[in-house]
């Protein structure tokens, strides 16, 4: 096995990540983005292809028969102003990568570097998947997936960056739910209009819509299991248009995070049920529309633990840790259709400079020395799942 640790270029990942710090693009229009990544791994000499349009997908192939992994990095910014007070500040006006997608793709372009070099030591073949448009509820992943580009998958990795952990630390949930699966409602309450000073003439939907609100709270406290991590918000409530009158109608909106199969089934069944008898009671209509999102990652066990035994061989036990499921969703669970998963977190710094700011923060920054370790544990996770047979 060669000593591959002097291969990976710091300043090479860090120009790439302010690279695409600097111009960040909205999910689904990642044109530009795509066109760096696939030209600097043509410069590495990897060809590329796009299951769509601005997804990019390169194969390391192996000397020898074996099996293939596949590592996701997601290449999207986010609708929002970016804040931090540095160089490579975002240059595109309410457009920014506070999520840590850009160190995510510049991680894995560098891997892909490495790897290129090191096809003698791999059995079988790597897939790196740049995957578009993770920050938005139609998911990129899907269509990737559905492309049937990928082919036959054995496992799949990504990193995430987890800000206010210090650089260099990752955490791993070595089995069941790593994320919650993100779902959201929408309530229709339609009353009969009047007057404010005579309600006994109307039907009033936002006495109804604020019962169902109150009602809903119950969802979570008294039908789930205690242990489990589920969510229930209820974040939009629109209706009338005047102190004095009663509208007709109020719609609501909410979002729904949950761990398991049994408790996704169990909040949609009770939110239905809760808001069509409130309203059946007090004489309102209900409309009640469920939009499935994101499924919950949940990590293979037996994947997830050689994961972790290559995250102590080259970022040393004390830098690895259990990771407690979050709440936060992710549409890499969509690759679980080909393969068992595992999801890492990767530390993106603590203190001073934004490193503390959690994603989705105008001021969201990283530790770059962060990506010098997120690099380290692709490759080494790639060697190490590579240096099995086909049928080991």
């Amino acid at each position: 096995m060669k000593e591959w640790l002097p291969l990976i270029s710091d300043s090479r990942i860090v120009k790439d990540r302010r690279h695409f710090h600097q111009n960040p693009e909205l999910s689904g229009q990642e044109f530009a983005t795509a066109d760096y990544i696939e030209k600097q791994l043509q410069t590495a000499g990897l060809s590329a292809f796009r299951p769509v349009p601005t997804g990019v997908v390169a194969v390391i192939e192996g000397a020898h028969a074996g099996k293939t992994l596949l590592i996701r990095a997601d290449i999207d910014a986010l609708p929002m102003q970016d804040e931090i007070q540095k160089p490579y500040r975002s240059k595109v006006a309410d457009v920014a990568h506070t999520c840590g997608h850009d160190a995510h793709t510049a991680m894995l372009l560098e891997t892909a570097r490495v790897l290129r070099l090191l096809e003698d030591d791999i059995f079988g073949k790597v897939l790196l998947v740049f995957q578009p448009s993770e920050e938005v509820r139609e998911g990129g992943a899907l269509p990737m997936v559905e492309s049937a580009m990928l082919g036959k998958v054995d496992a799949a990795l990504a990193l995430h960056i987890q800000p206010g952990k210090p650089a260099g630390q990752v955490s791993i949930r070595g089995e069941g739910a790593a994320t919650t699966a993100s779902d959201s409602f929408y309530i229709t309450v339609t009353g009969t209009g009047g007057h404010g000073a005579m309600p006994d003439k109307a039907v009033d939907p936002i006495v109804v819509g604020a019962e169902i609100v109150t009602a809903l709270q119950t969802v979570i406290s008294r039908m789930c299991p205690p242990g489990e991590t589920n969510v229930l918000t209820v974040g939009s409530f629109h209706g009338g248009s005047a102190y004095n009158i009663i509208p007709a109608q109020v719609k609501l909106s909410g979002a729904i995070r949950t761990v398991s199969h049994a408790s996704r089934a169990l909040v949609r069944d009770a939110i239905e049920r809760i808001a069509s008898n409130v309203c059946a009671a007090h004489r309102a209509v209900c409309d009640f529309q469920f939009d499935p999102i994101t499924p919950a990652v949940f990590n293979d066990a037996v994947f997830s633990t050689m994961v972790r035994q290559s995250a102590e061989t080259v970022l040393g036990r004390h830098n690895v840790s259990d990771a407690p499921l979050s709440s936060a969703s992710e549409d890499f669970s969509r690759f679980g259709t080909l393969a068992p998963l595992c999801l890492v977190w990767l530390g993106g710094g603590e203190g001073k400079d934004g490193f503390g700011f959690a994603n989705h923060h105008p001021r969201f920054n990283i530790d770059e020395r962060t990506l010098f370790s997120g690099v380290k544990l692709e490759v080494q996770t790639a060697l190490d799942f590579c240096a099995q047979k086909a049928d080991g």
